[in-house]
C-alpha cells in the first residue's frame, strides 16, 4: 500500500501489475518524494499519457549512463520507484 502526499490517498499495489515505465537520467526517485520530472522522449511522454489515461501509476527506473538516448532494458538499474503522478502540465511546443 502507498500513501499519497496528504496520506488520503491510497493506492492499492499488487505483486504482479503493469505500469507504464519511464528511465530517468541523473535522479533517482524515493518514496515519499515529490519533485517535478520533464519529460521529453517520445516513449516517455506516451509512458505519461498512458498512466495519466488509468491509474496515474507510472514506474521510474534510472539509467545506468545518462548518455544513452534510447535506453533498454539493459541499459536501467533493475531497481526503481512506483509513483502516482499528482500534477502534469504540458509545455507548449512539446508533443
Amino acid at each position: 500500500m502507498a500513501k499519497g502526499q496528504d496520506d488520503t490517498d491510497v493506492i492499492e499495489l499488487t505483486q504482479e501489475m503493469e505500469v507504464p515505465v519511464i528511465a530517468v537520467r541523473n535522479t533517482v526517485i524515493f518514496p515519499i518524494m515529490a519533485l517535478p520530472i520533464n519529460v521529453g522522449r517520445p516513449k516517455s511522454v506516451k509512458a505519461v499519457q498512458k498512466a495519466l489515461e488509468g491509474s496515474e501509476i507510472l514506474a521510474i527506473i534510472t539509467q545506468k549512463e545518462a548518455l544513452v538516448e534510447e535506453p533498454g532494458e539493459e541499459d536501467l538499474y533493475e531497481m526503481g520507484t512506483i509513483v502516482k503522478i499528482v500534477k502534469s502540465v504540458k509545455v507548449p511546443g512539446n508533443k
